[in-house]
């Protein structure tokens, strides 16, 4: 079993109430409950790992909720099933996995990202990036651009993840703009038509970033508003 450990500078992201667990090495199938190991039975061994990791981070964050070892399955769409009465969120990069998890009594949703640093190279942008946010990294040194690309990059990840659990539907990288405010960040729906744009238009979030990781959280708290209002 691969070790894991409290990843409090997560949980510093998101609001009280939710429990995070990191791990920087894989798991192996053995960590897995039969269920969970039909997911990847044809998976590659990074796939395995990467997967076994983040139910394993998961059930230890469920498990300072007071919650029994539980499996945690993956939907048609490969997003993770949560057990009744909480919600999560699991993301990897490299060999870096983390878990956050919180009751779904506070939380309608939660979502994390976890990208390399820098990873954001500039003939990505115009696939990833409104066209605001790429004028906002013109004239600036090509290494502070990539680390800021990189940042808006996975802030939007996040509130994907997030608004995903409450939509099941996805949104186009043009359908957002992130602005960052010192370790924070806002989300604007642009694209109005979109059924996030039902509970709400404007999202934020907080991230940290340091020479090899960059991470974004977002959290959406109980209850939601009815749309339209």
């Amino acid at each position: 079993m691969s070790p894991i450990q409290r990843a409090t500078r997560i949980e510093g992201l998101f609001p009280p109430g939710v429990i995070a667990f990191e791990t920087r090495l894989g798991g192996t199938p053995e960590d897995l409950f039969p269920i969970e190991r039909e997911h990847v039975i044809r998976a590659v061994e990074t796939r395995v790992a990467e997967f076994a990791a983040g139910r394993m981070c998961a059930r230890a964050a469920m498990a300072v909720l007071g919650l029994e070892p539980t499996p945690i399955p993956a939907g048609k769409d490969r997003a993770p099933i949560w057990p009744t009465g909480v919600v999560g969120t699991i993301t990897h990069t490299d060999d870096y996995c983390v878990a956050a998890v919180g009751e779904a009594k506070q939380f309608a949703a939660l979502g994390i990202d976890a990208e390399s640093a820098g990873r954001l190279k500039p003939d990505l942008w115009h696939l990833t990036l409104h066209t605001e946010e790429r004028k906002a990294l013109l004239g600036m040194p090509e290494e502070a651009a990539r680390a800021r690309a990189t940042v808006l990059f996975s802030a939007k990840e996040a509130f994907y993840k997030c608004q995903y659990t409450l939509t099941r539907s996805w949104v186009g990288f043009e359908d957002v703009i992130v602005r960052v405010n010192g370790d924070a960040f806002d989300v604007t729906v642009v694209e109005q038509s979109r059924p996030v744009a039902q509970i709400q238009k404007h999202w934020s979030g907080r991230y940290f970033a340091d020479e090899s990781l960059v991470v974004a959280a977002v959290a959406l708290n109980q209850p939601l508003k009815p749309p339209g209002d």
